[in-house]
């Protein structure tokens, strides 16, 4: 009998502004990262991150234009201090807001 776990969803709303940073976490490993802006009601896709991130050790700014959050990869390697070319255990990010035509 396989145990199916469906997705979990996490949201980090902006403090002063109308926008909502969403994680859905699952399958597995992978992890959905997208933002739903409140006033036009829109949902914007984001990025598939292969590993596991953090939402609670996450942060989204005020004006929901960057998001920092925290994401390891279990199956990763790295040497602290050195840059071997392997991808680190973990990291913590922050995006850009995306280009928009106006």
């Amino acid at each position: 009998m396989t145990n199916n776990v469906p997705p979990r969803i996490y949201c980090i709303p902006a403090t002063q502004a109308p926008v909502v940073a969403l994680f859905r976490l699952g399958p597995t490993n992978w992890v959905h990262v997208g933002r739903w802006d409140l006033a036009s009601k829109q949902y914007e896709l984001g990025a598939w991150l292969g590993g596991r991130l953090f939402p609670r050790r996450s942060d989204l700014s005020p004006d929901g234009k960057y998001l920092c959050f925290f994401a390891h990869t279990p199956s990763a390697t790295w040497e602290p201090g050195r840059n071997s070319g392997k991808r680190p255990a973990s990291a913590a990010p922050s995006s850009r807001p995306a280009c928009r035509d106006s």
